[in-house]
């Protein structure tokens, strides 16, 4: 396999929010990635992403830099201060990017990502987790701040599992998965994070961080709903990060227990047993 240089790795940069330019206490608002000619971004106050921080001056002013920066992420191609262009494709897109800052509205290197980035959906995965990372909300209680380190690690392990047992190689995978199913009197489209598809889905496979009730109940849901069109139990895989002590919590133990009985779960704590689990599942 030829390995890539590190000018062409995947690179991020962190939006960062500066209120008192007196005291510089930037506050981060946002994270930009990059991989091999794909770009996207997520900020603060843009769609799904949470509320546009309190201390913002002007909101008005925020929401200008936020269509400016989801602007120029769009752009094929981005002109340096000498006049010269960089394409998309080229690592230095990053570079030119960083440079559409102002002292209050930053752009920061947040530095190269050392696994590569094969498609679009697993480049938003990424954005996903830096954006967990690095994008806290302030007052968080110390409950969602463990389920945020929770979704993060699980983004994290699923990918490396699915890499690493040689599922993602496969033609029939998607990364990013939507089918519909007939619910009661309508149809209803249901999102999983990973497939095996050619002509009809084969598996199905969705990340199910145990700590959040609503997320496991939605899975179960869909597993419930697919199985109605043909999939066996053993076709739908709960991909889940729990470690020893997680498993002493009440909660974690019984959601556990549910997402058994709608399918297989997979735990990537152990990535290597994970890897084998999803062998086995896909045939």
């Amino acid at each position: 396999m030829i390995q890539k240089s590190e000018t062409s790795l995947p690179r991020f940069l962190i939006a960062k929010y500066v209120s008192d330019l007196r005291r510089m206490e930037p506050r981060n608002v946002g994270v930009i990635v990059w991989a091999d000619g794909e770009v996207t971004g997520k900020f603060l106050g843009d769609g799904e992403h949470g509320p546009i921080p309190d201390n913002v001056q002007s909101k008005n002013a925020y929401r200008q830099w936020l269509e400016y920066w989801n602007l120029q992420i769009s752009k094929d191609r981005l002109s340096r201060r000498d006049g010269s262009t960089v394409e998309r494709s080229e690592a230095e897109y990053v570079d030119v990017l960083q440079e559409r800052s102002k002292p209050q509205y930053m752009l920061v290197d947040g530095g190269i990502l050392m696994e590569s980035i094969s498609t679009p959906a697993e480049l938003g995965e990424v954005a996903d987790e830096l954006f967990s990372e690095l994008v806290a909300t302030p007052g968080r209680s110390e409950h969602k701040s463990g389920e945020t380190d929770e979704r993060r690690h699980l983004y994290h392990a699923s990918r490396k599992a699915m890499k690493s047992s040689g599922i993602s190689d496969r033609q029939d995978f998607w990364n990013g998965f939507d089918w519909s199913c007939r619910v009661g009197e309508t149809t209803q489209p249901f999102h999983f994070d990973y497939a095996l598809h050619a002509s009809e889905p084969t598996a199905v496979f969705h990340r199910v961080p145990l700590t959040q009730p609503d997320k496991t109940h939605g899975t179960a849901f869909r597993f419930e709903c697919m199985q109605k069109t043909g999939l066996h139990r053993n076709q739908c895989a709960s991909l889940v990060y729990v470690t020893e002590s997680d498993l002493n919590d009440d909660d974690v133990r019984q959601s556990w227990e549910m997402m058994e009985s709608f399918g297989v779960v997979i735990n990537t704590v152990d990535l290597d047993r994970a890897a084998g689990e999803l062998l086995k599942l896909a045939g």
